[in-house]
């Protein structure tokens, strides 16, 4: 396992954009890193447009690679979601980035490369990027706690009977459900198995989130894991589902019978809060009534 060194004031973080294109110039994002005391660098391409797109594809992999590639840049903040990482992550070489590793930090679209960096058996950080940076003052401060060498995550929850307490070992790998299932029969295909799985999603309705869970548990993909962590699954509201149960509980039904610990409602996806939370590396997660501890074992 590839741990990335921890930041150092003074150290290079670089914005790219791989996937919807930028409603603003990320000023808000900067002036926080600079208070980090990082030198902020903003790839010239993150602005493009084409389309729906943050420039071409040919555009956006240029600009990821040459990031990538790039030795005195130490992390990658990505840019923003959406749609679009995995018309071109096919293409990225990662030779460069393994002889030289650096922090890479993203979620939902971006769900593709933290499962590709589970491949290749590297840390990453599932956290803010620098479109949502600004939206939620203590998601910063977790995210930079980790950059700069925390080797702890603790996350207060509501007390819900949903969860199973208990502890558990492993690694936390996944990330929006939509990539997670998307990823089957691709270079970044999900491996769970003996992991802890941590799924997030936005936008999809009830029925939706089952069909995709029924797909992964029908492959094969839940049979092995070692536990659950639920972040925010976040809908319209429950008059407009006809499903019948709650996400919460559909989700709860597909893991219940394996006796497996199960974390619900951290704060970790598509709302204003989004605590940051390293993946890919050897953890122990402490699951209670009311808090979810990870001491992450590097």
């Amino acid at each position: 396992m590839i741990f990335p060194p921890p930041l150092q004031p003074g150290d290079y973080i670089t914005t790219v954009a791989t996937a919807k294109r930028l409603p603003n110039d990320l000023q808000e994002a900067k002036e926080i890193l600079h208070s980090w005391q990082l030198n902020v660098n903003i790839h010239p391409n993150t602005f493009l447009t084409s389309g729906y797109f943050a420039g071409t594809d040919a555009e956006r992999l240029q600009a990821f690679q040459e990031i990538l590639d790039d030795p005195k840049t130490k992390a990658i903040l990505f840019a923003r979601g959406g749609h679009g990482t995995t018309r071109i992550i096919d293409q990225i070489d990662w030779t460069a980035f393994l002889q030289n590793p650096k922090w890479l930090i993203g979620f939902s679209d971006l769900t593709a490369v933290l499962l590709q960096l589970n491949r290749l058996n590297i840390a990453a950080i599932h956290g803010a990027m620098a479109f949502t940076l600004p939206w939620h003052r203590s998601s910063q401060q977790s995210l930079k706690a980790l950059l700069f060498g925390s080797k702890r995550s603790h996350f207060q929850i509501e007390a819900s009977a949903l969860n199973q307490n208990g502890l558990v070992a492993g690694r936390i790998t996944g990330g929006n459900l939509s990539l997670i299932l998307a990823s089957i029969g691709t270079q970044q295909e999900i491996q769970a198995d003996g992991q802890i799985l941590l799924i997030e999603e936005v936008g999809e309705a009830t029925y939706s989130i089952d069909r995709m869970l029924n797909q992964l548990k029908r492959m094969g993909k839940l049979s092995h894991i070692a536990g659950v962590l639920v972040g925010n699954i976040s809908q319209g509201s429950e008059e407009e589902d006809s499903f019948g149960t709650p996400a919460l509980e559909v989700i709860h039904s597909y893991f219940q019978p394996m006796g497996i610990p199960m974390a619900f409602g951290l704060p970790i996806g598509h709302e204003k809060e989004n605590q940051a939370i390293i993946l890919n590396v050897p953890c122990v997660v402490n699951i209670s009534s009311i808090a979810v501890e990870i001491n992450y074992q590097v």
